[in-house]
């Protein structure tokens, strides 16, 4: 077992909290150094919460836009079962406005021929009599017809009505998530920037330090170094990697 295993295992060490403990003493530049490091891990790890927030907004915002995109489906489908109930009530409209028609003109026609007198006025008549006393049922289930299709238009026209306020709610919801998740990815690229730059501060000045040869930290120093090179192998990158700690 060598010393360093030892010291570990005696006094519950982890090998951070070991190589992090000040070598001849903590001097100014180490404590400072350490402290950048610290700084660099704040901020990956801040980097790391946003990469992570703006994943699930954009999540959210797909499910949004799939939810919208549904709802728009259904509003078409309901505006053109509105549009097919209206021609059908415009069929049956005008199927009984030829049957009231037919029926007038016959009225008309006969009442005409019965005024003329006569044995041919004598039988227009007759045939008046039954014609206006007969059998209905045409011009009846014309009128029936033509009241059913009206309330089938007015229904179709309530759920189309419906149909594309929800739509227009799901577009709203959809553009609002879409807003969320952009602002989300935007603060997450601003942090991994701002880690990146802690990352770059931390290296320039480990890198000064050493150039200067200060002796009694330079194993602390070199330590720091590794931990850095550690974390710029895994550092955040916007919208893929992740952070290991």
């Amino acid at each position: 077992m060598g010393l360093l295993e030892y010291l570990i295992w005696e006094y519950k060490f982890t090998v951070d909290e070991l190589m992090r403990r000040p070598q001849g003493g903590a001097t100014a530049e180490l404590l400072k150094a350490q402290a950048m490091l610290e700084e660099v891990e704040k901020r990956f790890k801040t980097a790391q919460a946003a990469l992570d927030r703006a994943s699930v907004t954009e999540a959210e915002a797909k499910k949004t836009a799939d939810a919208s995109a549904i709802k728009a489906a259904e509003a078409t489908k309901t505006a053109q079962a509105a549009a097919n109930a209206a021609a059908e009530q415009q069929a049956a409209l005008g199927a009984l406005k030829a049957q009231e028609d037919a029926y007038a003109a016959k009225t008309e026609e006969l009442k005409a021929k019965a005024e003329a007198g006569g044995v041919s006025g004598m039988k227009a008549k007759n045939e008046l009599a039954q014609h206006l006393s007969g059998d209905p049922l045409p011009l009846n289930k014309a009128k029936l017809t033509a009241a059913a299709a009206a309330k089938k238009t007015d229904k179709a026209n309530l759920e189309a009505q419906a149909a594309r306020e929800a739509a227009e709610r799901a577009k709203k919801d959809a553009l609002n998530a879409a807003e969320a998740a952009a602002q989300d990815r935007i603060r997450a690229e601003v942090a991994v920037k701002e880690g990146e730059k802690a990352l770059a501060d931390a290296e320039a000045y480990l890198a000064e330090q050493k150039s200067l040869g200060t002796g009694e930290t330079l194993g602390t120093f070199w330590w720091l170094d590794r931990e850095l090179k550690y974390r710029k192998e895994f550092m955040p990158k916007t919208g893929s990697a992740k952070l290991l700690f």
